[in-house]
């Protein structure tokens, strides 16, 4: 017996090591792609907001946007990546591949802690499909190798997961398992503020959760004090550094800043029927010129005109928010992919205009023309990054069939996890229509583990109905 169970987690070794391998190599091998090719790997987005802070910190000691410019204290990006950037070019001499091989490695302790919380709470089986379904997570894989926050926080909320659902099941080590849950959380929120309210709302939840379950109420006010402490410490801290140096106790003005760029600008460009810059424009019309750093004053305007505009056109709000999830969670990603072997990217289009939505638009025969024949190329990787994204959620609702029919016992854990992901959907859609399938990456652990456990649930199914179908032939 024990050479079998030896064999076996040597097998199991060998198999989850191939898996995540696999796609380090294959992140690593985007990098260095689209450096050969001459394509910007690192450098997208806010990229240039972090790498301007971290040099700051390495150069003048001072948390601030431009090194040029020490003294004047930046609040819009919180610290945590730029501080994470800023030590990795301390080691690296200012270079970009140690921070991108740093990342691809923390992306691949990430994928296993998806297969340990899979394995843990669903079967060894799962944490296979859980891996298998993340080699066609495409956006997870582009953006290892760009300097944006998703790698870094995707990989503390992992542990947010797996400790919260940890003290639900198993109802031991809740206090240690508590801390670990607020001080992930805390860190996550130094380098994404998105999950700022979920600091505050996640203990509280737990005495919810420690009520129903009938814990002592010593245990629930330890559990309670154990999660809200690091946010206090952490989160309170910098907002008190802001009141310092800046004098407001706001945790990050990007919130404002993007609501007013991005979810009103879209909502007056579907109130007035114009392209976006036309919108942007108008949208600045409306508001006083943004400065190089937003201002106390600037981001108190920026939230005087989101509370004037917003309310008064609740219908494009919720049109743009609905746009925006089907963005976030349906949107393969295959687009970021293809730029990175050299193919032209598209803009916002590419996403309409592609071959998925090419499927509504031409006729079959066209359609075929079109894609299969001119650009099979570019059908192919559509085609995968689409099947991907279709069987996760394929998986997703059946792992819902699994906890109405089989696992009701375990309803907190299944909540807790459902409350999180709900959370930062709605923070997501609700501030940005940017919100594409890069800000899907955080809920990718959830998401994996879940739909691993529905597929798993329908190859226990068919196993059942064979052998209910022999069982009747023999007898």
């Amino acid at each position: 017996m024990c050479q079998i169970t030896v064999f076996l987690r040597r097998y199991e070794i060998a198999i989850v090591g191939a898996l995540l391998l696999i796609v380090g190599i294959a992140r690593f091998s985007i990098y260095l792609a689209s450096e050969t090719i001459g394509v910007s790997s690192v450098m997208v987005g806010d990229s240039a907001d972090y790498d301007g802070c971290a040099r700051s910190i390495l150069t003048k000691g001072y948390f601030a946007r431009f090194p040029e410019r020490p003294y004047k204290p930046e609040w819009s990006r919180t610290p945590g990546y730029p501080l994470f950037i800023a030590f990795m070019y301390w080691v690296g001499a200012v270079h970009y591949a140690p921070l991108i091989f740093v990342q691809v490695c923390m992306s691949i302790l990430t994928l296993w802690g998806v297969y340990f919380f899979s394995r843990y709470f669903f079967g060894i089986f799962v944490g296979y499909g859980a891996l298998l379904l993340a080699l066609f997570d495409i956006p997870s894989h582009i953006f290892s190798v760009h300097m944006t926050t998703e790698t870094l926080f995707t990989l503390l909320m992992m542990g947010v997961y797996f400790f919260g659902s940890y003290i639900l099941v198993k109802n031991k080590h809740q206090l240690s398992g508590g801390f670990l849950t607020g001080f992930l959380l805390a860190c996550a929120t130094l380098v994404r503020p998105i999950s700022y309210f979920l600091v505050y709302i996640l203990p509280f939840l737990f005495i919810v959760f420690g009520y129903l379950k009938h814990w002592p109420r010593k245990m629930i006010a330890g559990v309670f004090a154990c999660m809200i402490v690091p946010g206090f410490i952490l989160v309170g801290g910098w907002q008190l550094r802001n009141y310092c140096v800046v004098g407001t106790f706001e945790f990050s003005s990007i919130k404002n800043f993007s609501i007013v760029y991005s979810k009103i600008v879209d909502m007056v460009q579907r109130r007035e029927h114009i392209n976006y810059q036309d919108a942007t424009q108008r949208v600045i019309a409306m508001v006083p010129d943004r400065p190089q750093l937003p201002s106390i004053e600037e981001n108190r305007r920026y939230g005087k005109f989101i509370r004037d505009f917003i309310p008064r056109h609740p219908v494009l709000f919720f049109q743009s928010s609905l746009y925006a999830l089907v963005k976030l969670l349906f949107i393969p990603g295959e687009y970021g992919f293809l730029y990175h072997m050299g193919v032209p990217y598209k803009g916002t289009d590419a996403y309409t205009k592609g071959p998925m939505g090419d499927l509504v638009r031409l006729s079959p025969s066209a359609y075929i023309q079109k894609w299969v024949k001119t650009y099979p190329g570019r059908f192919t990787v559509s085609l995968v990054a689409m099947g991907g994204v279709i069987a996760l959620y394929l998986g997703c609702i059946l792992a819902l069939w699994n906890i109405i029919f089989y696992d009701r016992a375990r309803w907190d854990m299944h909540l807790f996890l459902m409350l999180v992901v709900s959370y930062l959907i709605v923070a997501t859609i609700s501030v940005s229509m940017s919100s594409g399938p890069r800000f899907r990456i955080p809920l990718m652990p959830v998401f994996l583990a879940y739909s691993a456990w529905g597929w798993c649930g329908v190859g226990r199914f068919i196993r059942q109905v064979s052998a209910m179908i022999k069982k009747t032939h023999f007898d």
